[in-house]
């Protein structure tokens, strides 16, 4: 195998230490240019993820479906396994019997449904 000249290692120095600097010039330049969007972006998707969850405590409810009650958490519907007090003081059983304050007790049928601040809601045409 011939030898390279110390000419054609020095061009290959050159060449590797242009690339090192040029790459690096170029990392630090984008860097800077977008690190102020990537904050504006962070902001922006973090308010989407407030918004998306404030959707999802609007579906939060309580409802009587096929004669047992449930429960909507954030989208996932689970069968209602302890009694529960709504934001207005309405109590809610799991037997589906429900007694808002100063009121007698009712019994929820199928098909409706009460969000977590005791407003009904008919659910049975959803």
């Amino acid at each position: 195998m011939a030898k390279r000249s110390k000419t054609t290692n020095s061009i290959v120095w050159v060449v590797v230490i242009a690339l090192v600097v040029g790459f690096g010039a170029g990392y630090l330049m984008a860097r800077a240019k977008y690190t102020a969007k990537i904050g504006v972006i962070s902001v922006l998707l973090s308010k989407k993820d407030d918004e998306v969850k404030a959707l999802k405590a609007k579906m939060n409810k309580v409802m009587m479906q096929n004669g047992r009650m449930m429960i909507m958490t954030d989208g996932e519907v689970s069968r209602l396994n302890e009694d529960l007090t709504l934001s207005d003081g309405t109590k809610m059983m799991r037997n589906g019997e429900y007694q808002k304050p100063n009121q007698p007790m009712m019994r929820m049928q199928n098909g409706e449904a009460m969000d977590m601040d005791g407003n009904m809601m008919d659910i049975s045409a959803q």
